[in-house]
């Protein structure tokens, strides 16, 4: 890879902006750094372990400051205000902050100018129970309030724009959250969690009727024109789902860490189910429709209930750990056009007994029932039965 240098850091970009991204310092020995006015991302782990760093000169320009970007940083002149580390320019030095005062805080007031709340900002602050959010904040990053599990209150201001993935992550005993007007960008998983370890409160999803971008339906985040599920409300306690005519895609994560939900009912026209949608559920069974061609990456990871899945005759194709662990699925029926599997799909499935290919596909088969899935061209086992 070739960097553009500049001050003490290294850059990647494009013919029209080389310095766009700061991917890392020049060396861990640095001890000031003037940012590139160009730069609109500071990369996770940038200047981490820099600890002779004294000062940091940041660009009005910066958007998205990466998770741990100022890690271990120890010698480093931060502004100081209401229980935060801010970092800025002489116009504003409170314009991004960068992390709590420590992981030990219970409460904090956000300053006032504070523009973005940065990746991690405050992650693993098990105590942080309130947290007030000021006018001026526009980005609440990657990860800013993750495994805050005394946090059971937030209000986000009228003046955020985007909400990053992971912002709520473990956040255990949060129940409600509003989405305001001006949000238009909100990121994926946001509060999901592995349902052995984590039971998450989160019950209600509101977002207000101004909102050109998204709504709520039953508690649920959708866009504004109802045809994707961004983010299930999954505390919510209860056990089936039908999800609305009109719905063309699952987000992303969109259910992940449901502890409750069994059954969920699928529209006919679903055509994407996003990666990981359903990973780490409660589910028993699902149906899905004829619309659905790729069951993507992750999908029913960790579906442990899962007992079974009717794949459609539309289905083509079956990513990477799409059924890892889903230890309860007994029988597997791998339909007529199904031309790509991977190796990995149905890793840890233990208790299937039952393996049918469908006679008329022309790359997998079953060896006349021998509870198998054998690549035909080549007589690879790609999923056996342990029996």
């Amino acid at each position: 890879i070739i960097y553009t240098e500049y001050d003490n850091a290294l850059y990647l970009g494009n013919e029209e902006n080389p310095y766009l991204w700061l991917i890392k310092a020049k060396n861990t020995e640095i001890t000031t750094v003037n940012i590139h006015p160009l730069t609109e991302i500071i990369d996770g782990d940038a200047f981490k372990d820099c600890e002779k760093l004294t000062n940091v000169v940041l660009s009005e320009k910066i958007k998205s400051v990466g998770l741990e970007a100022f890690e271990n940083c120890n010698s480093l002149d931060y502004n100081e205000y209401g229980n935060a580390l801010y970092l800025g320019n002489e116009s504003n030095p409170y314009r991004l902050l960068i992390s709590a005062k420590s992981k030990d805080i219970s409460s904090c007031e956000i300053h006032p100018s504070c523009e973005i709340i940065c990746s991690g900002a405050f992650l693993d602050c098990r105590s942080l129970t309130s947290i007030t959010l000021a006018d001026s904040v526009s980005q609440i990053g990657y990860g800013a309030f993750g495994y805050c599990s005394s946090l059971a209150d937030i209000d986000i201001s009228e003046s955020v724009r985007s909400i990053g993935s992971n912002a709520f992550h473990g956040c255990t005993v949060l129940e409600e959250i509003e989405i305001p007007a001006n949000v238009s960008e909100i990121g994926f998983y946001l509060f999901g969690f592995d349902i052995r370890d984590y039971h998450i409160a989160i019950n209600n999803i509101s977002v207000s009727e101004s909102n050109p971008y998204f709504k709520s339906i039953d508690g649920n985040l959708y866009t504004k024109d109802g045809t994707i599920l961004l983010q299930y409300a999954i505390g919510k306690q209860d056990e089936s789902l039908t999800i609305p005519d009109g719905v063309k895609a699952i987000g992303k994560y969109a259910f992940t860490g449901s502890n409750y939900i069994k059954n969920i009912t699928l529209p006919e026209g679903t055509v994407i189910i996003g990666e990981n949608a359903f990973s780490y559920t409660s589910i028993t069974t699902l149906e899905l429709p004829e619309s659905i061609e790729v069951i993507k990456q992750g999908t029913f990871k960790g579906c442990y209930s899962l007992e079974n899945i009717i794949l459609p005759e539309s289905l083509t194709t079956i990513q990477s750990e799409a059924f890892y662990e889903c230890s309860n699925i007994s029988e597997l029926q791998i339909p007529s056009k199904v031309t790509s599997i991977s190796e990995d799909a149905f890793v840890k499935c233990a208790n299937i007994s039952t393996i049918t290919v469908d006679s008329s596909n022309t790359v997998y088969n079953s060896n006349n029932s021998c509870n198998a899935i054998i690549e035909t061209e080549s007589n690879k086992l790609l999923f056996g039965c342990q029996s």
